[in-house]
């Protein structure tokens, strides 16, 4: 007996999404990484807060795919809307 697993459409969006954000935050990005990454180091006193460096660098993606999906929601909402006020 085999296990399927079944991925809703939601589920579907979700991880191409996620995959699509980071991959080109990775490729097109290196700067700002490298910016963020710096600045986690303090010239002052040469501390490294290189946890609060790496947080940035995944952190920051993972508000982009938050907000693309919170607009995305709201169009969808949008169009639900429209279609149930029109009569045919």
């Amino acid at each position: 007996m085999t296990f399927k697993i079944k991925i809703s459409k939601f589920g579907i969006l979700l991880i191409v999404l996620i995959v699509v954000v980071y991959t080109i935050w990775f490729v097109f990005f290196q700067d700002v990484i490298q910016f963020i990454l710096e600045n986690a180091i303090s010239t002052e006193t040469g501390e490294r807060d290189i946890i609060t460096g790496w947080i940035g660098v995944f952190f920051l993606p993972l508000l982009i795919v938050v907000g693309i999906l919170g607009i995305t929601g709201f169009i969808l909402y949008l169009i639900n809307k429209m279609k149930g006020k029109e009569i045919s």
